[in-house]
């Protein structure tokens, strides 16, 4: 393969757990910039909340790729006035019928727009899960929120809603708008623990290739890493895949190369095996 000119990184499970990065990775992180190497995150999370894991890492220099490649930022992308490369919401008819339909089963999910998201309240909780997430907002029914326009996307977790939830969900979805929306499954530790649900076309290896036409980045020479089935479409089309220990077994077979887990600091080894060498 080409001597690698971008590294492309998932961030939760991969670069950072539990909004941390190791000072081993963190170390690796600063060296491959240092380089004049381009590190670019491509996450579920929002620009907020993606920024405030990466503030001081020098990341934000280069373009970011938000909420699965739905939301595409230029460099500078820790500010919410940055330039926008690309974005792409849920077409109104589809999210209103999810948001219904989630309503009539009494199901609490996240509703996400680009600065905003929208919970519905949790049953017996309060407000006190809104912890210091400044952008994210209760509602008494999924329905309220997406009243004015359509969102990016919607997450709905196994821990509140159970597995039997999640599944419904997927299948209501796929059975009624298989044409015009993607689901993603998300792991945590091997275990399926969300869902998120996005327009057709959203992926993060089509986000890749969206940066690949703006001339941002050459696919051939990217190294992309990560540890879930949605980062497979990004591993897959890079020069080199890395797939952390702890991702699913279809996610470690179809990836290049195996990098230890995010607790071992596995980004700082793949970029000392393939980028630092």
């Amino acid at each position: 393969m080409k001597e690698i000119e971008t590294v492309v990184t998932d961030l939760d499970g991969t670069l950072a757990h539990d909004h941390k990065i190791t000072d081993e990775d963190r170390l690796a992180l600063d060296r491959v910039l240092s380089a004049g190497i381009p590190v670019i995150t491509v996450t579920t999370r929002m620009r907020c909340s993606a920024s405030s894991i990466l503030k001081g890492t020098g990341v934000a220099d280069h373009p970011g790729v938000c909420l699965n490649g739905a939301h595409i930022l230029g460099p500078g992308w820790e500010s919410s006035d940055c330039k926008e490369l690309y974005g792409k919401e849920l077409d109104m008819n589809v999210a209103t019928s999810i948001a219904d339909y989630a309503d009539e089963k009494d199901y609490e999910i996240t509703t996400i727009f680009k600065e905003k998201k929208y919970w519905k309240k949790r049953r017996d909780r309060g407000a006190d899960l809104l912890e210091e997430d400044k952008v994210a907002v209760l509602v008494d029914r999924n329905s309220q929120a997406i009243e004015n326009e359509p969102p990016i996307s919607f997450m709905m977790h196994s821990e509140i809603n159970g597995r039997v939830g999640l599944k419904d969900m997927e299948d209501f979805v796929q059975k009624s708008f298989s044409d015009r929306t993607t689901i993603h499954r998300h792991h945590r530790l091997g275990e399926w623990v969300a869902i998120t649900v996005y327009p057709s076309e959203i992926n993060k290896g089509s986000a890749l290739e969206i940066l690949s036409d703006l001339d941002i980045l050459d696919l051939e020479t990217v190294l992309a890493i990560g540890n879930d089935h949605v980062d497979l479409p990004m591993i897959e089309i890079a020069g080199m895949g890395i797939a952390m220990e702890d991702s699913p077994e279809e996610v470690k077979k179809r990836a290049d190369d195996i990098a230890p887990s995010c607790l071992k600091s596995g980004f700082s080894w793949a970029m000392n095996h393939y980028v630092l060498k």
